[in-house]
C-alpha cells in the first residue's frame, strides 16, 4: 500500500497530471513491474508503451539512474511503461 504505483497514490497523481500528462514507470524488479500494470489498470490509466527489457526496446532518450545501470549490468532486464489518464 505504500508504493508510489498502488492504486490510490495513481488516482491522487490525478490531481496534478495535466490533461496530456503521462507517467514514465521503470524497475528491476519483475513482482513490483507487474503488480503496478495491474495497479495502473485498476486506477483507469492508459498504459500507451510497456516493454519488460527496456535497454532491448526502441525507447530513445532513457536517462540511466545509477542503480538502473547497477541491475542492467548484473543483467537483469529493467522494465518499463509510459501511461496516460483515460
Amino acid at each position: 500500500k505504500r508504493r508510489l504505483t498502488y492504486p490510490k497514490k495513481l488516482r491522487m497523481y490525478r490531481g496534478f497530471l495535466t490533461k496530456d500528462g503521462v507517467i514514465y514507470f521503470k524497475t528491476d524488479d519483475d513482482e513490483l513491474f507487474e503488480d503496478s500494470v495491474g495497479y495502473f489498470e485498476e486506477a483507469e490509466y492508459n498504459i500507451r508503451y510497456i516493454t519488460r527489457d527496456l535497454h532491448n526496446s526502441d525507447i530513445t532518450g532513457n536517462i540511466v539512474t545509477e542503480h538502473e545501470k547497477m541491475f542492467s549490468d548484473e543483467g537483469v532486464p529493467i522494465k518499463y511503461l509510459e501511461a496516460t489518464v483515460y
